[in-house]
């Protein structure tokens, strides 16, 4: 009888493989708690005139920057690329912290392209194509909106 076929070590493997897939996952979490640990930079667009220019005409954006769109109450809200020059993703986010929709990489000057939230939210947060999204933050996840805020300015 060869290692592989003994219950107990095929127990044992099994065993060490979930509590790497637990560990691992306790690790990623931690990583993601602070949104101070996401961006280094979050630039506030929270008058109307600084919402409507938001990241027109800039010609690029660091990996781990964004910008945040607050706004007075909470709505459908619809953004476009209109004099935009570098393509990003738009997250949607309800007053609560969670992100309700996501509208990925969105192209430059595109105008015929409405990215609409779904539900009622208070936020946007405008970065990189798939910065998010390579940090596991996709709709669903509940961000810490008081911290967000705080560092956005």
């Amino acid at each position: 009888m060869s290692i592989h076929s003994n219950p107990i070590f095929k127990f044992a493997l099994m065993l060490l493989f979930v509590l790497g897939i637990l560990i691992l996952g306790f690790v990623t979490y931690q990583k993601l708690t602070s949104p101070a640990q996401l961006f280094s930079r979050l630039e506030l667009a929270d008058s109307p005139q600084k919402r409507e220019y938001g990241l027109m005409n800039r010609i690029s954006l660091c990996v781990d920057c964004g910008m945040l769109f607050t706004f007075p109450t909470t709505n459908t809200y619809s953004f476009w690329m209109k004099n935009t020059k570098i393509p990003l993703d738009i997250i949607y986010i309800q007053e609560s912290g969670k992100i309700d929709s996501i509208c990925y990489n969105m192209q430059p000057e595109d105008t015929t392209t409405n990215c609409t939230a779904k539900a009622p939210v208070k936020y946007v947060l405008e970065t990189n194509p798939g910065y998010l999204k390579s940090k596991n933050i996709v709709e669903g996840y509940v961000l810490d909106m008081k911290e967000i805020l705080t560092l956005a300015k």
